[in-house]
């Protein structure tokens, strides 16, 4: 392969392909002299020398060109040499090769030449930082050499020391859906102008709304790539528990932030780890991270953006939690600070938020036809004008519409056209399974799939077909339009529609029960997440024998066991009602080096339930209504948990334990009776008073419940209905809450 504005050398492979990718501006020879300097230490390397920058031919040389570096017989390359012209926001070209190189998997070697502030779509990978010797190519070319030959990405040196924040905020990666919503993106355009056009007038919230299939996450994935001064991106995903929880929202959103800002950056890295660990709410969190530091910076010249993506994936039973979050506390960013928000038009996601503007993408006019017509023309090329016109007009607005046409060309004729989605759903389950029995190897994984609160790998997904008769490949072959394979080895719904068909009484025959996936999930993580706990759990040798399981089942299951499996077993044990089995394994996970914060707010739950259900009216006695030990270690786990680092939901157990002793006291006329009840739990829960206290130095409580306490107390000891000297010390400790 050679072309006259390319310089490619093909000679025989030895250390790698290599992709620079550049700006044609005063590093030019730098660039061209880094390629000389690689191809005399092994590497073959493709670098664009002329800088012509029209045309569809041009383009497609620049695509040849990263597809060569990625078919080697070694991980293919990506360079990327930032300065202010190569990765401009929107129209860096640079910023296309490295979208796309990041969609073929190419190592990522990001090489910081002049001060400039890096894509927002390489947030999580460090950057080798040259900036202060880029004149000295015999100092940077080693540097650059060092950083290719490395395993990872992590031997990049990287002068803003991000690693740190990167390792203790530990952001969420959104590369699987990222790459999927990004190819054959078109048109859209029109977005950036009327962002920036609303917001030098305005400031605060904007709320783009769509129905679904109206392109929304594609457009949010776009501004992503392109709107200039973009500081943060968020998704949310109903099918991924993961990406729900508050504080792994407000801890990504801080870190991505961190990179495009270094006054903010240096902020968060004075900031002590632990003090962040001990924030207690996601408010407070949002608070000492996001909103103190930005208001400490000084006013940029150009508005900042953060976009949120499937704000409505957040909502449960008409109630979004994540919108009322966000109507507490957006409104106190610095007004310099805009949040554009994603989501479909529904009361519980739109009314909360309380949007200073909704702009709707299915009220668009002529925009949106132009749209539709650029992406039919590049997803269909091969149709007439006339065909194009007709697709155009049936889509009404639907990018997934059109989407889903191009598959159907494939196999069907242009007069089938289904009417909507919801058809094209049901032709095509028609088509491939005109028998029960020929839908019982889909249907066996789509059961797994959608009842699972992750995208699973395809590692997890093979073993528990593992004794059955189904076929993963064959059902990825057959659902190849539908479901996904990211290059994350994860399997993914392609749209949620799909999901949400699968579910609904719509699919007639061929919906699915999502409780048999769910159950299919709990047998198998039965067998990997609960072992026998053995004596001395304190002892480095359970901590040792704890790693090296992690390990093992990780490596087993390719899954990370703190970030992604035990999301998945909280979440299917808490729907199923599992909490018995719970209980038993919390009493062995408890005693783990680190602990995932999902958990512990379904122990919390776990703990409520289960102490509940075990109450009998004729009994008062903790240990006659039958509390386990591991319901009795959860209490004292979360206890000891809550008195360094408060929270409502650490608190939790406390209020329950301390509300059930006021309806005793209330309604227990036997004296003796009642100092049996308030031994036992002063037995089984040492530290409950001392974490009431903590909470309420933590303002982390309701005062009116405390006041409600005390005065029980104190009537309780004045009243001589206690004798027991121990009893009345207790109770006296509740003084100090006055």
């Amino acid at each position: 392969m050679k072309n006259n504005n390319l310089d490619l050398d093909m000679s025989t492979e030895n250390s790698g392909r290599i992709f620079i990718s550049y700006g044609h501006d005063e590093f030019s020879g730098f660039a061209l002299s880094l390629a000389d300097f690689l191809r005399g230490h092994g590497y073959e390397v493709f670098i664009d020398k002329d800088g012509i920058h029209t045309g569809q031919e041009w383009e497609t040389n620049l695509e040849d060109g990263l597809k060569w570096a990625k078919s080697g017989t070694k991980d293919g390359i990506f360079i990327l040499l930032m300065t202010p012209y190569s990765v401009r926001r929107p129209n860096g070209y640079c910023l296309n090769e490295m979208l796309y190189a990041l969609d073929l998997g190419l190592k990522m070697v990001p090489v910081m030449l002049k001060t400039v502030t890096p894509p927002l779509s390489i947030y999580r990978i460090q950057y080798l930082d040259l900036t202060s010797t880029a004149n000295d190519t015999d100092v940077c070319f080693p540097k650059i050499l060092n950083c290719i030959s490395a395993p990872t990405n992590d031997s990049v040196e990287n002068s803003y020391r991000v690693t740190p924040l990167m390792q203790h905020l530990c952001p969420l990666d959104f590369s699987g859906e990222i790459e999927l919503f990004s190819k054959d993106f078109v048109g859209r355009k029109w977005s950036i102008p009327m962002i920036e056009d609303w917001a030098s007038n305005n400031h605060g919230v904007l709320a783009i709304t769509g129905s679904a299939g109206v392109g929304k996450t594609a457009l949010a994935v776009f501004l992503y790539n392109h709107l200039p001064d973009a500081i943060a991106f968020y998704m949310f995903r109903r099918n991924d528990s993961a990406k729900l929880p508050l504080k792994r929202f407000v801890t990504t959103i801080a870190y991505e932030i961190s990179t495009q800002i270094k006054e903010y950056r240096d902020i968060l890295l004075a900031l002590d780890s632990e003090e962040i660990d001990n924030t207690g709410s996601a408010s407070r969190l949002f608070q000492k991270l996001i909103i103190a530091p930005l208001k400490r910076i000084e006013r940029p010249q150009e508005p900042k953006y953060i976009l949120i993506d499937g704000l409505d994936e957040a909502e449960s039973e008409k109630y979004n939690p994540v919108a009322v979050f966000l109507d507490e506390n957006i409104h106190f960013l610095p007004d310099w600070v805009n949040v554009i928000i994603t989501t479909r038009p529904q009361v519980a996601s739109i009314k909360p938020l309380n949007a200073d503007k909704v702009f709707s993408l299915d009220e668009l006019g002529a925009e949106n036809i132009a749209d539709i017509k650029q992406y039919v023309s590049a997803v269909m090329p091969y149709l007439d004008e006339q065909q194009q016109v007709s697709i155009v007009e049936k889509s009404h607005g639907s990018f997934l519409y059109v989407k889903r046409i191009s598959e159907w060309y494939r196999t069907h004729q242009a007069e089938d056209l289904p009417l909507d989605i919801v058809a094209f759903y049901s032709s095509d389950f028609i088509r491939l399974f005109p028998t029960e029995a020929s839908y019982a190897n889909s249907r066996f994984f789509l059961e797994i799939i959608i009842a699972s609160s992750i995208p699973l790998s395809k590692a997890l997904l093979h073993i528990i077909a593992n004794d059955s008769p189904y076929k993963l490949d064959e059902f990825l072959t057959t659902f190849r339009d539908l479901v996904k394979e990211g290059k994350d080895s994860r399997i993914r719904v392609d749209h949620s529609s799909f999901s949400e068909w699968l579910v609904s009484e719509q699919a007639g025959v061929y919906r699915i029960n999502a409780m048999e996936g769910r159950q299919r999930i709990i047998d198998l993580l039965k067998r990997y997440m609960v072992w026998e706990v053995e004596d001395g759990n304190e002892s480095s040798t359970r901590v040792d024998k704890f790693c090296k399981r992690i390990e093992d089942i990780e490596s087993s299951l390719c899954l990370k066991y703190d970030d992604e499996l035990i999301p998945i077993y909280c979440n299917v044990m808490e729907e199923s009602g599992e909490w018995t089995a719970f209980m038993e394994f919390s009493y062995w996970y408890l005693t783990s080096p680190h602990i995932n914060y999902q958990f512990m707010e379904m122990l919390c739950r776990a703990v409520d339930t289960y102490y509940n259900d075990l109450k009998h009216i004729s009994s008062y006695s903790l240990i006659d209504q039958g509390l386990t030990e591991s319901i009795k270690h959860s209490y004292d786990y979360m206890m000891e948990k809550a008195s360094h680092g408060i929270t409502t939901e650490l608190t939790k157990p406390a209020y329950i334990i301390l509300n059930d002793l006021r309806v005793v006291i209330d309604n227990t006329e036997n004296n003796q009776r009642l100092e049996d009840y308030i031994l036992s739990i002063m037995n089984a829960f040492p530290n409950l008073l001392g974490v009431f206290s903590s909470a309420m130095f933590h303002n982390e409580v309701d005062f009116g419940f405390a006041d409600s306490i005390v005065e029980l107390f104190t009537g309780l000891r004045d009243s001589q209905r206690i004798t027991n000297p121990d009893i009345l010390e207790w109770l006296s400790k509740a003084r100090v809450w006055d």
